[in-house]
């Protein structure tokens, strides 16, 4: 038992120890969808591949 609260100090210690990653929602303009993937050329290749073949997909047509 006592080796049990040790290691669940041990843990918590650790947990809070560990800094935490910043996670802000929306921060990638990628998660955005395809309002953003789509609204240029630059941003779907900012996307990477399967946002430029969304957007082909529904009839993209940008500069």
């Amino acid at each position: 038992m006592r080796s049990m609260l040790i290691l669940l100090c041990f843990v918590l210690a650790v947990a809070f120890l560990v800094e935490a990653e910043d996670v802000t929602v929306g921060k990638n303009p990628c998660t955005w969808g395809p309002s953003f993937w789509c609204a240029s050329s630059e941003n779907a290749a900012k996307c990477g591949s399967e946002a430029i073949k969304y957007c082909e997909s529904v009839k993209w047509n940008v500069e």
